[in-house]
């Protein structure tokens, strides 16, 4: 005898062939809504950098939970009635989503308006827009796949992509499942059409998923076409729900706890460098699925146990405000306080987050879900709806289109290149200092900055996903009919040099050959990470390889190579290594020492609009090891191995820097395109310097 809840609530003794029988179906699922809770901990967690790398996957658990619930639903209404009201779905989903969504939206866009860079401003106002109609996912995807974005902070509305993917996917999902039961309901039922619709779904969408992956990780992640499938497996459950009702006991419990357990192993196995989703997510997916399934009969045994527990039930509660708080939170309040949040702070982010999360539940989501005039008027609730997203469109049109944009015009100041000469250089650095308000002829202009890259970039540096560089004949420069060669070989931070060595090689009679891929380094890394998909650089290394099959055609008669300093461990072999790969194609080798780093800064011509009355905030230390010079290790480490390898070093550090500061502006030029690459603009008037520094190798 066996002791267990039955279908009234009440516990009764029954034998095991009794506990096999049918159980009554529950309108409300305590442990859905404690796996909601999980699932909202993680992520927060997770983006506060307190454990859980993988706790990213709180989305794909979010997303099983919402196409179990929300289908069940339908097919209820579906099963008694033989239709789906449109018009009462979408009046459900705006009076559920849309309140709190509009508040965390508007008073995101206002923050950001407050203490954002006046550069960014009009950019955080267009992502409210977006995720006022649900669209951020395939902007974010968008802005992912361009390699200048790596390393910029997130978007305050990153987050609502997950919203987008929902509210896409439910946009389609009535009528695909109305459509399903007319086609095919007579001939092998409506059940049956539906499991057959969802199956198709789930097969063509993680098909989707894990080619994409391999191809473009923010596609990937943000596209809805590779995020269907989690929603459709959460509404496979809940079509089929009458089978995980009647599993015995041992089976329902056991699989609930395994179901924990796999989302468990997601937390703490998957990180940062973890492909994903791809097949990386199958495992949070099903675990999801596996402790709803295994908790439709409500065994008291099964995961339920602690999931039905009161802080879970009341996590799981405010876990929407709570998702939606946080990581405005998180994005906003560093720029506020002008410094990277600390571990005290980020415990402020946490618990204030939190609060403003149960305040939004009991005054802004449950007294506008409970309306009765709401649920008794579905027109009335659509109304609303639309109300709230007028709201949110407005307020995030007039930040957009009233943002001003600082001082600064790239039509004056031009500077001649001839005046870099090292008396001018030395001359300028020391006036740079000095400068503190913004200069009103500053070029390029503050709003031009970011975009001030070289001719090359667009075909002649590589994406991630390369492995051969482009014909010779697309990415020659300088003098194209000239008998000597010269051939640039890096990152994008070669790529940014191009100005100034394009120069040089049209003065002295070379053609330069650019062989260039984003975040690929010229030496030999083991361990490189690829900057877009945070995992192991496998493209760059076949493109390396393949640069040097090209030089050994070529013969160049030298090669440059430069990149942006590594922060990873450096091995000397790597470097000493790849360089005498390119000097067995018969080339001298120069080694161009990286350029200081303003990272600590971050995007510099941000950081200028936010202080034109004082440009000194955004200088760099010429001590400080963010700016990788000197008092970094890997810089000494890997100029030390190319020296060893036989090439010749060019340290640009003094084109740049004073003996203790790096100013941001140098004679009336913004020096940094964001928080990495040097602006076109300067490298240009640099090209004399460069031409100097070469002509003493090359003779």
């Amino acid at each position: 005898m066996t002791t267990v809840l039955g279908p009234s609530g009440r516990t009764s003794s029954v034998n095991g062939a009794a506990q096999r029988g049918p159980r009554q179906l529950r309108k409300f699922r305590p442990d859905v809504e404690g796996l909601r809770a999980v699932a909202v901990i993680i992520v927060v967690l997770s983006h506060l950098n307190f454990g859980f790398p993988g706790g990213y996957v709180g989305v794909d658990v979010f997303f099983v939970i919402s196409g179990f619930l929300i289908t069940r639903q339908l097919v209820n209404e579906y099963d008694s009635t033989g239709k789906i009201s449109f018009k009462g779905f979408y009046s459900r989903r705006a009076k559920r989503i849309l309140p709190a969504a509009t508040v965390v939206i508007i008073g995101t866009v206002w923050a950001c308006k407050t203490w954002d860079s006046p550069l960014q401003v009009r950019s955080d106002a267009l992502d409210g827009l977006f995720a006022a109609f649900s669209g951020i996912n395939w902007r974010l995807a968008a802005h992912g796949t361009n390699y200048f974005a790596v390393g910029t902070a997130p978007s305050p509305f990153q987050h609502y992509w997950s919203l987008s993917v929902d509210e896409q996917f439910y946009f389609v999902w009535p009528a695909l499942l109305l459509t399903a039961g007319w086609l095919f309901g007579r001939r092998i039922g409506k059940r049956a059409s539906l499991i057959c619709t969802l199956i198709a779904l789930i097969a063509v969408s993680l098909t989707l998923s894990i080619a994409t992956t391999k191809t473009s990780s923010s596609w990937a992640y943000f596209g809805s076409q590779t995020r269907v499938w989690e929603l459709a497996f959460g509404a496979l459950i809940a079509v089929t729900v009458s089978v995980w009702t009647r599993m015995p006991p041992a089976l329902a419990s056991q699989m609930s706890w395994l179901g924990l357990i796999f989302i468990t192993i997601s937390c703490f196995v998957f990180n940062s460098a973890t492909i994903y989703p791809g097949s990386a997510a199958i495992l949070p997916v099903v675990g999801s699925a596996f402790v709803i399934a295994g908790g439709c009969p409500g065994w008291p045994h099964s995961g339920e146990l602690v999931l039905k527990r009161r802080p879970f039930q009341f996590v799981g509660n405010i876990s929407y405000s709570w998702y939606l708080t946080h990581w405005p939170f998180l994005m906003v309040l560093p720029t506020a306080l002008n410094h990277s949040l600390n571990g005290r702070e980020k415990c402020y982010v946490l618990g204030g987050s939190f609060i403003l999360a149960a305040a939004m539940y009991f005054i802004v989501e449950q007294p506008i879900r409970s309306r009765a005039l709401l649920s008794r008027r579905p027109t009335v609730s659509l109304s609303m709806g639309g109300v709230f997203v007028a709201a949110s469109v407005t307020v995030a049109l007039v930040v957009a289109t009233g943002a001003g944009l600082p001082v600064g015009s790239s039509s004056g100041g031009t500077v001649q290149a001839a005046a870099a000469t090292p008396t001018a250089i030395e001359a300028a650095l020391t006036s740079a200092v000095n400068v503190k308000a913004l200069p009103a002829n500053v070029a390029p202009s503050l709003s031009k900055a970011g975009v001030d890259r070289p001719a090359s970039t667009n075909k002649c540096l590589l994406g991630n996903t390369a492995t051969q560089p482009p014909a010779d004949s697309e990415c020659t420069f300088g003098d194209v009919n000239g008998t000597k060669t010269m051939v640039l070989v890096g990152d994008s931070h070669a790529n940014a040099w191009e100005p100034a060595l394009a120069a040089f090689a049209s003065a002295d009679g070379f053609k330069l050959v650019q062989y260039a891929m984003a975040g690929c380094p010229p030496g030999l890394y083991p361990n490189d990470v690829d900057p877009n998909t945070n995992r192991l650089y496998t493209t760059c290394n076949e493109f390396r390889t393949a640069v040097y099959a090209r030089l050994k055609a070529l013969k160049p008669n030298y090669v440059v190579v430069t990149s942006e300093l590594r922060t990873l461990d450096i091995d000397p072999s790597g470097m000493v290594t790849s360089i005498r790969n390119y000097q067995n194609a018969g080339a001298r080798v120069i080694y161009l020492e990286d350029t200081p780093n303003p990272q600590k800064v971050g995007s510099v011509p941000d950081c200028l609009a936010k202080h034109t009355n004082n440009i000194q905030a955004c200088a760099m230390s010429r001590s400080d090891p963010s700016t990788r010079l000197e008092a970094m290790i890997q810089r000494k480490t890997e100029a030390q191995a190319a020296q060893q390898a036989g090439a010749t070093l060019i340290d640009p550090t003094n084109w740049f820097c004073t003996a203790t500061s790096c100013p941001p502006v140098i004679d009336n030029m913004i020096v940094y395109a964001d928080n990495s690459h040097i602006t076109a603009t300067y490298a240009r008037w640099l090209a004399p310097l460069m031409t100097t520094a070469l002509k003493k190798i090359t003779g």
